[in-house]
């Protein structure tokens, strides 16, 4: 960047203003900076000032900043947070700020003028597609695929930043969303680390979006899993959004963010290790490769081992992120992201009997660390590759086009074995053996065309995309036996079978999907619709059967949101909004022999956002009614079957808040009270029970609070408490799952470029049962895991 020529006269840390930055200088603002890090200060002063600040990232590391509050002029907020740091600002226009050292700042010339170092731009408005700053989102583009303010997007969406990811110590997408409104984020105890398994309001959750992008796949073993420690955030948009991604579950969805190149230097290494048993490496490289800045490139790696709560189990995890971006000009963006993964994992989902874990049994409980397979066949293996992009261009101030794609390829290999219950009358489970082998060749593409314009008093935010996506999978399958284990004296090495494949399928999804969405601005009132057309097929072959029959299915759907929003001065924004969903669903019934029917659903919202100017918070109250039709349930096998129930409603609400206040507090807070409803089965007696893992409420809350002066500057601790309301293990509401109330905990210090960290999570050492499927099929939750973290920034 050409070095900046600044007029300024110096006055002590400030900066006495001529011309017309001075107007901009003195309207005073209410801010609320907190103390803490200079650099998240000066954005925090951005974003609450609406001015763009540009400085070199040097001059700021390492240092800190008093915040700033109260009802001040930018310059004089900018003086308090600049206290005794030894940097000067000036305002360049009246848009823009510009910080640097006071003498390693420039060179003075003849006429008075500074000639200051190159800089940095950091704008205060964060990107929906790039990092939060800090704690407290502002913008998001899951809910309307553009740059969106959340305070004006009417729908409920909550946002996991990086920083919370490290906070808390994350290792999975559904431990990122375990402090999120209505989200049980680990459906099944959180004990099974192959896949991730989350409800949103009610319903199960499609596996994460990525980029913008679906994994969803036939099988959820071959969906790629996502690496938290490669991500930049992770959103929870809540309720139906078929009207811009197509076939999806009701209850919403869940938008994972990559880490992508960076303008500037970044270099992370990251050690962990853990009790289970456990070691994690990890690194994190990114910057300019250019001199110019138009080539930036990002790496990102892990590697992971650790033991788990079950003997004889561990898991293996690698993964490695190169990414490239080119910028031949400030309106053109290409940014190459390629992902390769590869877990080693042993059968950590051990199913066990009610009896035993649910209800104590004559014995007592089985033991959690029970394993229930044999260890010479006990692996489950999966690599996945992907590659693809992300590319925009400006063309004008109205026209901005935009395509997302990813290729992805990813195989499995499954030895494990599983358990059907007591044998009558003795304390020996009966096991079954499942040896699989499967691939999956999937590719994604979104391509998007905004346009921003006005027509009158009206501002237009126009969106047309039109997206595609095909997943071809192959699974292979051989059901047997195994000699019973007796859960009081578990010996192992005993016979089991892998007979010749029984089981085998050739399954195409394929989708295409054309959309348009218009985002209405009309003084402080917010309107928004959206419709989409969706081609939905599927088609499953059977391999083994004579003649390899094929059923195939054709869906053709149109869905829609609607929105209206009015934003309040003071940043309470009240909203309504109405949106529906589809989702095919593949296979057959098991009952008729007829393909699936897809899944419909319909949801009224009714809410208010806050997220008040000059202070970093964001809360928010909704209130919902969500109806699905021909809803899908499965019984888990061996062979897995399909049954279609008939009409699920969803009534509750939610109340959210994040905060990051003064003094180093930092506070997530979450309620959520739902209630559901089978309205329509074959089945009467079903009719008017609870749907199955729909607890009536849930909470949770996170407090993190750093020490920002004195001797002990630097230290923080943080504290978590998760609860989750009692709900049962089936539609017919035999199995009553108890509540159960989980804590967490974390320690840290921060000293110039290092951070050490201790996180526990359940700390009192719960145990507890996460889920049941039948009264066979039911699995523990993860009992206590503590996690310490070494990591350097330079």
């Amino acid at each position: 960047m050409a070095a900046l020529m600044v007029s300024t006269m110096s006055v002590g840390l400030g900066v006495m203003h001529t011309g017309p930055a001075l107007a901009q200088t003195t309207a005073e603002v209410n801010f609320s900076v907190p103390a803490g890090s200079l650099d998240q200060a000066l954005a925090a002063f951005g974003r609450q000032s609406g001015l763009q600040v540009t400085y070199t990232p040097s001059i700021t590391a390492g240092k800190k900043s008093p915040g700033a509050s109260g009802h001040l002029s930018p310059d004089q907020a900018l003086a308090r947070i600049l206290k005794a740091s030894g940097l000067s600002f000036s305002f360049t226009n009246s848009t823009t700020v510009a910080i640097s050292a006071a003498a390693a700042g420039g060179t003075v010339d003849s006429t008075g003028a500074t000639a200051l170092a190159p800089i940095e731009i950091r704008s205060g408005k964060e990107s929906a597609w790039g990092p939060v700053n800090g704690l407290v989102a502002t913008q998001s583009a899951s809910g309307t695929k553009t740059d969106t303010p959340l305070a004006e997007t009417p729908q409920s969406i909550s946002v996991v930043s990086r920083k919370q990811l490290q906070d808390q110590a994350v290792r999975n997408v559904g431990e990122a969303l375990r402090y999120s409104p209505g989200v049980l984020a680990e459906e099944y105890g959180g004990t099974d680390a192959r896949i991730d398994r989350y409800m949103i309001r009610g319903f199960p959750g499609t596996n994460p979006y990525l980029d913008g992008l679906t994994t969803n796949t036939y099988y959820t073993l071959l969906s790629p899993k996502i690496e938290p420690y490669g991500l930049e955030r992770v959103e929870v948009l809540s309720g139906p959004a078929s009207s811009l991604y197509g076939a999806n579950s009701p209850g919403g969805l869940v938008a994972a963010v990559s880490k992508r190149p960076t303008d500037t230097p970044l270099h992370e290494f990251q050690w962990q290790v853990g009790s289970p048993k456990g070691v994690s490496g990890a690194f994190d490289f990114s910057g300019p490769v250019s001199d110019d800045g138009t080539l930036l490139y990002r790496l990102t790696g892990i590697a992971r081992t650790a033991n788990t709560q079950v003997d004889h189990v561990d898991t293996k995890n690698y993964y490695i992120a190169p990414a490239f971006t080119w910028k031949p000009d400030e309106d053109t963006t290409f940014t190459f992201l390629s992902k390769f993964q590869r877990s080693n994992d042993g059968g950590l989902v051990q199913n066990l009997p009610a009896l035993g874990t649910l209800y104590g049994a004559s014995f007592g409980k089985i033991p959690t660390s029970l394993f229930t397979g044999e260890p010479d066949f006990n692996d489950i293996t999966r690599s996945s590759r992907s590659v693809g992009y992300s590319f925009e261009h400006r063309f004008n101030d109205v026209w901005t086009v935009r395509q997302n794609l990813r290729y992805s390829y990813t195989d499995t290999d499954i030895q494990e074995i599983g358990t059907s219950g007591f044998i009558p009358g003795t304390t020996q489970l009966d096991r079954w053996t499942l040896g699989a082998s499967a691939n999956l060749h999937d590719l994604a593409v979104d391509t998007q065309a905004q346009a921003k314009f006005d027509t009158g008093p009206l501002d237009h935010t126009l969106l047309f995309g039109v997206d595609y996506m095909r997943s071809h999978s192959r699974w292979y399958e051989s059901d047997g036996s195994a000699s019973p284990l007796d859960v009081l004296d578990p010996v192992y090495g005993q016979p089991f079978t892998v007979p010749a494949v029984d089981f085998a399928t050739d399954d195409h999804l394929r989708q295409t999907g054309v959309y348009a969405q218009d985002q209405v601005a009309f003084g402080n009132w917010r309107v928004s619709g959206g419709l989409r057309y969706d081609w939905a097929k599927t088609s499953d072959t059977d391999l083994v059967s004579d003649g390899n029959p094929t059923v195939e299915n054709d869906d053709k759907k149109l869905t829609g949101r609607f929105g209206l929003l009015y934003l309040f001065d003071n940043g309470i924004a009240p909203y309504f909004s109405y949106s529906t969903s589809f989702q095919p669903s593949p296979g057959l019934n098991s009952t008729t022999g007829d393909a699936l029917k897809p899944t419909t659903g319909k949801q009224y919202e009714v809410g208010v956002k806050y997220q008040p100017s000059g202070y970093n918070s964001y809360m928010t109250v909704a209130a919902y009614n969500l109806d699905q039709t021909d809803v899908t349930t499965t019984n888990p096998g061996p062979p897995v079957t399909y049954a279609q129930t008939g009409a699920i409603r969803m009534r509750g609400f939610e109340v959210a808040g994040v905060a990051d206040l003064d003094n180093g507090l930092k506070l997530i807070a979450n309620y959520t009270y739902n209630n559901g409803e089978i309205t329509k089965d074959d089945d009467p007696s079903l009719r008017g029970n609870r749907p199955k893992d729909v607890p009536k409420s849930m909470a949770s809350l996170w407090l993190d609070k750093t020490i920002e002066s004195g001797a002990a500057e630097g230290l923080g601790f943080g504290a978590g408490a998760r609860y989750v309301g009692s709900r049962y293990g089936d539609n017919a509401n035999t199995l009553k799952i108890p509540d159960y109330f989980l804590v967490d905990a974390s320690i840290h210090y921060d000293y110039k470029d290092w951070r050490f960290a201790l996180n526990g999570t359940n700390l009192f050492d719960k145990k507890y049962v996460g889920t049941c499927d039948d009264d066979t099929f039911c699995y523990y939750g993860e009992r206590r895991a503590v996690l310490g973290t070494v990591s350097v920034k330079w």
